[in-house]
């Protein structure tokens, strides 16, 4: 059974599951593995399905939320390690060790979905104003597909133009045709006024992702989502340190009795 991670576009961990044949994955709550509350509404009730082949297990679409893999639409994927899957705002990373690359792409620039930073992750990530990209950059300078980063396994970020009607600058450079290897300190000019900012991740290591707040996860064998509450660590000493304050006094008075029956 493949082991696969469903993060957002900035990274965060929403859910952990292991696929098996025949599993639904869906908002709806007869899916095997169900995502209302997870996923917002443009994740249908019954998005993808799991079918077993000759050459292992296939992630079908079957939903109305489009699916990449590698900047491409597709109908179907093998469900490979290491393959990183996108659909509607929501990223699938298949196998224990897939995840976001290190970098990520921020701008500051005001934009209708008030987001502000992506991740970029290993392959290739479309740029543009559409939903249907890998980094959203919803605003009137940004073409629905205005370029692609990709991102190679020697940590190396490139980019390339692939809209024709808005202009690419780097380092004040025109980006016409071809593929530029972009830096950390470069600076980089999307259309007329957004600039954007290559940067090694900045997620916050300190901050729990929706997974570990709620224990979400799917026991891989055809159950449901299950919700597995968290107690920390300062309630249970609280608790603990209340029962033994009761058992203190308990003594005091059995003591305290004790003393005036038989004094």
């Amino acid at each position: 059974m493949p082991d696969c991670r469903l993060y957002t576009t900035t990274g965060e961990l929403l859910l952990n599951v292991s696929i098996y044949a025949g599993m639904s994955i869906g908002r709806s709550s007869s899916c095997d593995v169900c995502l209302k509350g997870i996923c917002d509404d443009t994740v249908s009730r019954e998005q993808f399905t799991v079918e077993k082949r000759k050459d292992g297990l296939y992630l079908k679409n079957v939903g109305n939320a489009k699916l990449y893999s590698n900047g491409t639409r597709i109908a179907e994927s093998p469900l490979n390690d290491g393959l990183v899957l996108r659909f509607s705002s929501y990223v699938l990373a298949v196998g224990p060790k897939t995840g976001p690359s290190p970098f990520e792409l921020t701008w500051t620039i005001s934009t209708e979905n008030n987001q502000r930073r992506a991740v970029l992750w290993y392959g290739v990530n479309t740029l543009g104003s559409s939903m249907d990209n890998y980094v959203v950059i919803k605003n009137n300078d940004i073409e629905r597909q205005h370029a692609k980063v990709t991102v190679n396994k020697g940590d190396q970020v490139f980019l390339e133009r692939i809209g024709m009607g808005r202009a690419i600058c780097v380092n004040h450079v025109d980006l016409d045709k071809g593929m530029i290897e972009i830096k950390e300190e470069d600076e980089i000019l999307l259309g007329e006024e957004t600039f954007v900012n290559l940067i090694r991740g900045i997620r916050n290591k300190n901050v729990l992702s929706k997974a570990e707040i709620s224990g979400t996860s799917v026991d891989g064998g055809g159950g449901k989502v299950a919700k597995m509450a968290k107690t920390p660590l300062g309630v249970i000493i609280a608790v603990l340190l209340v029962i033994l304050l009761f058992l203190l006094l308990f003594i005091l008075f059995a003591q305290s009795v004790y003393e005036m029956l038989f004094s």
